[in-house]
Protein backbone atom coordinates (compact mmCIF):
# COMPACT_ATOMS: atom_id res chain seq x y z
CA UNK A 1 0.00 0.00 0.00
CA UNK A 2 1.74 3.11 -1.08
CA UNK A 3 0.47 6.71 0.64
CA UNK A 4 1.35 9.79 -1.41
CA UNK A 5 3.31 12.18 1.92
CA UNK A 6 3.14 14.94 -0.13
CA UNK A 7 -0.58 14.65 -1.32
CA UNK A 8 -1.34 14.21 2.38
CA UNK A 9 0.66 17.56 3.47
CA UNK A 10 -1.15 19.27 0.07
CA UNK A 11 -4.41 18.71 2.33
CA UNK A 12 -3.47 20.44 4.91
CA UNK A 13 -1.51 23.15 2.48
CA UNK A 14 -4.54 26.28 3.70
CA UNK A 15 -2.58 26.25 7.28
CA UNK A 16 0.75 27.65 5.66
CA UNK A 17 -0.76 30.23 3.74
CA UNK A 18 1.64 32.32 4.73
CA UNK A 19 4.55 30.90 2.96
CA UNK A 20 3.58 29.40 0.05
CA UNK A 21 6.70 28.53 -1.16
CA UNK A 22 8.02 26.89 2.43
CA UNK A 23 4.54 24.62 1.84
CA UNK A 24 6.13 23.95 -1.20
CA UNK A 25 9.43 22.82 -0.39
CA UNK A 26 8.14 21.12 2.11
CA UNK A 27 5.77 19.25 -0.31
CA UNK A 28 8.67 18.61 -2.37
CA UNK A 29 11.29 17.23 -0.02
CA UNK A 30 8.63 15.02 1.20
CA UNK A 31 8.15 13.57 -1.96
CA UNK A 32 11.72 13.11 -2.55
CA UNK A 33 12.12 10.99 1.11
CA UNK A 34 9.35 8.58 0.04
CA UNK A 35 8.72 5.25 2.01
CA UNK A 36 8.72 3.19 -0.65
CA UNK A 37 12.26 4.52 -1.76
CA UNK A 38 13.69 3.54 1.46
CA UNK A 39 12.17 0.12 1.40
CA UNK A 40 13.37 -0.53 -2.34
CA UNK A 41 16.61 0.35 -1.76
CA UNK A 42 17.14 -2.23 1.36
CA UNK A 43 15.47 -4.91 -0.37
CA UNK A 44 18.28 -4.18 -3.16
CA UNK A 45 20.93 -4.58 -0.61
CA UNK A 46 19.78 -7.48 0.64
CA UNK A 47 19.16 -9.38 -2.75
CA UNK A 48 23.00 -7.58 -3.57
CA UNK A 49 24.13 -9.48 -0.62
CA UNK A 50 22.48 -12.66 -1.61
CA UNK A 51 23.73 -12.78 -4.73
CA UNK A 52 27.27 -11.98 -3.55
CA UNK A 53 27.09 -15.08 -1.67
CA UNK A 54 25.31 -17.09 -4.10
CA UNK A 55 27.95 -16.51 -6.58
CA UNK A 56 30.94 -17.26 -4.64
CA UNK A 57 33.12 -20.01 -5.77
CA UNK A 58 33.87 -21.36 -2.04
CA UNK A 59 31.15 -24.55 -1.03
CA UNK A 60 28.74 -23.51 0.71
CA UNK A 61 29.89 -24.36 4.34
CA UNK A 62 33.49 -22.85 5.73
CA UNK A 63 35.42 -25.68 7.89
CA UNK A 64 37.27 -24.98 11.03
CA UNK A 65 40.03 -26.63 13.36
CA UNK A 66 38.52 -25.59 17.34
CA UNK A 67 41.00 -26.63 20.24
CA UNK A 68 39.14 -27.42 23.47
CA UNK A 69 41.52 -26.01 25.28
CA UNK A 70 41.61 -22.84 23.68
CA UNK A 71 38.29 -22.32 22.48
CA UNK A 72 37.92 -18.75 22.15
CA UNK A 73 41.13 -17.77 20.80
CA UNK A 74 40.99 -21.03 18.32
CA UNK A 75 37.68 -18.88 17.30
CA UNK A 76 38.83 -15.78 16.42
CA UNK A 77 41.79 -16.49 14.66
CA UNK A 78 39.14 -18.98 12.41
CA UNK A 79 37.12 -15.90 12.28
CA UNK A 80 39.71 -13.77 11.19
CA UNK A 81 40.59 -15.99 8.47
CA UNK A 82 40.39 -14.00 5.05
CA UNK A 83 38.21 -17.27 3.59
CA UNK A 84 35.86 -17.32 6.59
CA UNK A 85 31.95 -16.19 5.74
CA UNK A 86 29.34 -15.53 7.98
CA UNK A 87 26.69 -16.55 5.43
CA UNK A 88 28.08 -20.02 5.17
CA UNK A 89 27.21 -23.21 7.23
CA UNK A 90 30.21 -23.56 9.59
CA UNK A 91 31.50 -27.34 9.96
CA UNK A 92 33.93 -27.78 13.08
CA UNK A 93 36.37 -29.93 13.90
CA UNK A 94 37.90 -30.30 17.41
CA UNK A 95 41.81 -30.73 16.71
CA UNK A 96 43.37 -34.32 17.84
CA UNK A 97 39.34 -35.85 17.25
CA UNK A 98 38.06 -37.83 14.38
CA UNK A 99 34.48 -36.60 14.42
CA UNK A 100 32.64 -36.02 11.13
CA UNK A 101 30.82 -32.79 11.68
CA UNK A 102 26.77 -33.86 11.09
CA UNK A 103 25.96 -31.00 13.40
CA UNK A 104 26.69 -32.87 16.90
CA UNK A 105 30.55 -30.98 17.00
CA UNK A 106 28.89 -28.02 15.92
CA UNK A 107 26.50 -27.50 18.40
CA UNK A 108 28.83 -28.62 21.18
CA UNK A 109 31.12 -25.90 20.20
CA UNK A 110 28.59 -23.45 20.19
CA UNK A 111 28.06 -24.37 23.65
CA UNK A 112 31.61 -24.46 24.79
CA UNK A 113 31.97 -21.34 23.20
CA UNK A 114 29.21 -19.54 24.94
CA UNK A 115 30.34 -20.96 28.44
CA UNK A 116 33.94 -19.43 28.04
CA UNK A 117 32.21 -15.95 27.21
CA UNK A 118 30.95 -16.49 31.22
Amino acid sequence: MSVNIASAFNDHEGDNDDDPQLAQAIAASLEETSVNKDIKTSAEFVASQQQESLSSNIDDEVKIAIQRKGIYSSTVRAINRPSFNFFKTVRVNFSGEDAIDGGGPRREFFRLLMKSLN
